[in-house]
Order: structure tokens, then sequence, then C-alpha cells
């Protein structure tokens, strides 16, 4: 288990870390909610791929109750692992600041044979500094409009 803190304003002076390990864990070992979300994976066949805890929890709360997140922007070999054992369609719903070459890159990670969609703002939908969860009409908006096969 890991305690990690938050710099509360939107803006983060230069030389702050945005976010601080109080006590660190170890990130590349967990997939974030997975304890909570393993059964409603199998059921939909489908994995949301979230960078924030946050996510995972907005996403359940907007009836999406089948995601984990990564905890950065990075997915180790070990996450990348365990996601491919699931046997699911894998969907990365990362921040809109996270690029399609990105996103890319990270698909051709996983085994042959994993589907692996990205939900990917072209077109602009999500307001700067947003994640796909924080609203649920531009998340549902996403999925319907933007989820584009990557792999």
């Amino acid at each position: 288990m890991g305690v990690k803190g938050r710099w509360f304003d939107r803006e983060v002076p230069c030389g702050i870390l945005k976010y601080y390990y109080l006590e660190t864990c170890p990130r590349h070992k967990i997939l974030y909610g997975y304890h909570l979300t393993k059964n409603h994976i199998k059921e939909s066949k489908e994995v949301y791929v979230f960078e924030a805890e946050k996510s995972v929890m907005q996403a359940w709360s907007h009836g999406y109750e089948n995601s984990v997140a990564t905890m950065g922007k990075k997915i180790s070999s070990g996450q990348i692992d365990k996601l491919n054992r699931l046997g699911v369609n894998v969907t990365l719903a990362f921040d809109k600041d996270v690029k399609r070459e990105e996103l890319e890159s990270i698909a051709e990670k996983f085994a042959y044979g994993v589907n692996v969609y990205a939900l990917i703002d072209e077109e602009n939908v999500l307001p700067d500094k947003y994640s796909p969860t924080d609203d649920k009409d531009l998340f549902e908006k996403m999925i319907k409009e933007n989820k584009i096969k990557l792999k």
C-alpha cells in the first residue's frame, strides 16, 4: 500500500511535484482498482485503462465498472502482462495530453491477438487538462465517436 499526496492548486509552481508519494508502493506491479473491477471486466469482455486512480472511481460512478489505472502515463511490462492475461479487449483512455503516437507505442507492447483500442481526442472534444471521465457525457461521446483500434 502506498500513500500519495497531491498539490491542491490547479497551477503547480515550477520545481514543485504535482504528486508526491509519502509512502511508496510498487506501482509497476499494480493495476489500481482491479480487485473491485475484475468481475465487471470479465463480464463486459473489455477493460478501460486509465492513467489516474480518480478516473477509475469516476468511471465507476458513471456506470462503467470495468476499469483499472496504471497510476501514471507509463505502463510497465508487469501491468501489460496482467492485462494480456485478462483475455479481453483493452481500451486505453489516457488524459488529453497523451498523443496518438504514445498510445500506438503502448499498444505494440501487448501480446499478439489482444485487441487494443484507444480513446483519442483528435476532434478536440475534451477541454484542456481533462481526463476522459471528468464529464460523463463527454466520456460516452468519446467511446461512441473517438474509439480507435490500434492493434
